[in-house]
């Protein structure tokens, strides 16, 4: 799941009644952001537990790949690659499918920097991209018949695994 949480990426990998979030602000289950626009979904699902990580610092047992721009994690079989700055290296690329691209900090401003370098199943444009950027991007996915989702435009982004 990813949250719509104003100007911030929250992603909730849920397992059970357990919650993992992922976010790169210092977030706690006392944090205003938490209890006003995740703790909803929490309940409806049921939600017992969570533990709260950053993806710079490590995402616990999860099988995952960390540089400064990205970090690559495998969930249940499913890639989810959260992606805060594209390389600047040249001829980048990652070699596989991603099945969840999260786009944060309005790293992606153009398809075509990253036509060819990343391949994904679905798009997810979380909170902290310009509204203006990342509704100029959907359109295009939408001419482009690229599988995108904004939680601003749209909602939580929510997928059973």
């Amino acid at each position: 799941m990813v949250h719509f949480v104003p100007h911030q990426s929250t992603i909730s990998l849920i397992e059970g009644r357990t919650a993992l979030l992922i976010s790169p602000s210092a977030l706690t289950e006392e944090s205003r952001e938490i209890r006003f626009y995740v703790q909803n979904s929490w309940d409806s699902l049921g939600i017992e537990k969570a533990a709260f990580f950053r993806p710079e610092t490590g995402i616990g047992r999860l099988p995952v790949y960390r540089s400064r721009n990205m970090t690559l994690l495998v969930h249940h079989g499913k890639t989810v690659l959260l992606l805060r700055k594209l390389p600047r290296k040249t001829g980048w690329k990652i070699p596989v499918v991603i099945d969840f691209l999260i786009v944060s900090r309005n790293a992606v401003r153009t398809w075509d920097q990253i036509r060819g370098r990343v391949a994904a199943r679905t798009i997810i444009f979380d909170d902290s991209n310009k509204t203006l950027l990342t509704d100029r991007l959907l359109e295009e996915a939408r001419r482009l018949k690229i599988p995108c989702h904004s939680v601003r435009r749209q909602g939580a982004f929510i997928q059973r695994i």
